[in-house]
């Protein structure tokens, strides 16, 4: 009775997942969800470039956007 009571409990009392937990739940079944690991992870961490900058950086290198380009790799549509 007090396991079931306990499970209950915790049901109630623990929150539904927000879109954005079921978004990355579903992600990750697909298998299409990359985990960052322990030397990306630092990398990241120790980044001190800012969106701006880093937006500039792609933008002084040319060439196509990655959409084009993998666009360009799936072929023609049929």
């Amino acid at each position: 009775m007090q396991t079931l009571a306990q499970k209950l409990l915790a049901e109630q009392l623990t929150p539904p997942p927000t879109e954005r937990e079921q978004a990355i739940a579903a992600l990750r079944a697909a298998g299409l969800l990359a985990e960052l690991g322990p030397e990306e992870k630092q990398r990241a961490a120790q980044s001190t470039a800012t969106l701006e900058e880093v937006r500039a950086a792609l933008d002084r290198a040319g060439g196509k956007p990655l959409s084009e380009l993998i666009l360009e790799m799936r072929g023609p549509k049929e």
